[in-house]
């Protein structure tokens, strides 16, 4: 008689059914130990970026407006920095600059600089002056393009100019109650000792250094040929603060920071340098009493500026800006 087949599957075995069930149970487990462990790593990550991308940003920033509250002084006549605003994003930072002119113990608002950090770049951007060719004085003048006044404009004892503006002799026009800024060109240059004998020390704010090229000089005069805006303004002069608050700041001050650290590390590095090398072709050694300056910049009230107005040293003056006193 056949034996019949009578065996079965044993007990622990799954059917179909069971055994999708469980993979996907295991799948599932997988998948979320997977995603947790990614995102975890992805945080830990992003955090040191941040942390990193952070302190570079940090960097870069201490070491602009370090170098630009330096450079601000070498560039801008009676202009400083006060302060900045800063905005942070995840991996950049904005800022926001503030530069102030200083008329005694007054200051006002001159201009802001916006500025733009990442890990491998930093832009700045500012918009300054605007131009604009007056017929009533018959010459060019230059405006703060922020708040409308005028920026200083200075003369070159080399320059064969046309015309030279003479805006000392509107100081009888002038309100008595408020400060003036006045920007005066020499008729030669004089040495830092000289200086000090021609200018009262309570009036000047910043001293500029004879540091132009024949070529800038020779460009100057066919602009002025051909009645197109030919003085020198921001941008293209040097010089340093000198007045009765800051008696640190001296030629001294100004020659060792075209050579500071934090300046030939900076944008500023190159036209540093190059000043600096202009500078010694007369004066290999940098001695301060050879340096060589040719205009300055005062401030005060019509009253303390009528010293001036009549001075044969004084080749141009240019009015600039100016605020109430009270």
């Amino acid at each position: 008689m056949s034996k019949k087949n009578t065996e079965k599957s044993p007990d622990f075995l799954l059917d179909d059914k069971e055994f999708q069930k469980s993979m996907r149970k295991t799948r599932r487990k997988s998948i979320i130990k997977n995603v947790l462990i990614t995102s975890f790593i992805l945080i830990l990550g992003s955090t040191f970026l941040y942390i990193g991308s952070n302190k570079i940003i940090a960097k870069r920033i201490h070491a602009l407006d370090v170098a630009e509250s330096r450079w601000i002084y070498l560039t801008e006549p009676n202009v400083q920095q006060n302060g900045t605003d800063y905005t942070y994003s995840l991996f950049s930072a904005d800022g926001k600059s503030y530069f102030t002119k200083r008329f005694g113990d007054r200051k006002i608002p001159w201009y802001t600089e916006n500025s733009h950090f990442t890990v491998s770049n930093t832009e700045v951007s500012v918009e300054r002056t605007m131009e604009e060719y007056s017929e009533e004085e018959n010459q060019w003048l230059v405006f703060n393009n922020e708040i409308g006044q005028r920026e200083l404009q200075f003369y070159h004892p080399s320059v064969d100019y046309k015309k030279l503006p003479n805006a000392l002799s509107l100081l009888n026009k002038l309100d008595p109650i408020s400060y003036y800024e006045y920007a005066i060109s020499f008729d030669k240059a004089y040495s830092i000792n000289e200086i000090k004998e021609m200018l009262d020390k309570k009036e000047i704010e910043w001293l500029w250094i004879d540091t132009q090229t024949k070529n800038e000089i020779q460009t100057k005069n066919e602009q002025d040929k051909n009645n197109e805006l030919s003085s020198f303004q921001v941008g293209s002069i040097f010089g340093f603060p000198y007045n009765s608050t800051t008696n640190w700041s001296n030629l001294d001050f100004f020659l060792k920071n075209l050579s500071h650290p934090e300046i030939q590390s900076s944008p500023y590095a190159s036209r540093a340098t190059e000043i600096e090398k202009r500078l010694k072709r007369e004066n290999p050694k940098l001695n301060p009493d050879k340096v060589k300056i040719i205009g300055a910049v005062v401030t005060g009230t019509p009253d303390e500026l009528m010293k001036y107005k009549n001075k044969d040293f004084i080749r141009a003056s240019s009015l600039g800006a100016s605020t109430k006193k009270y």
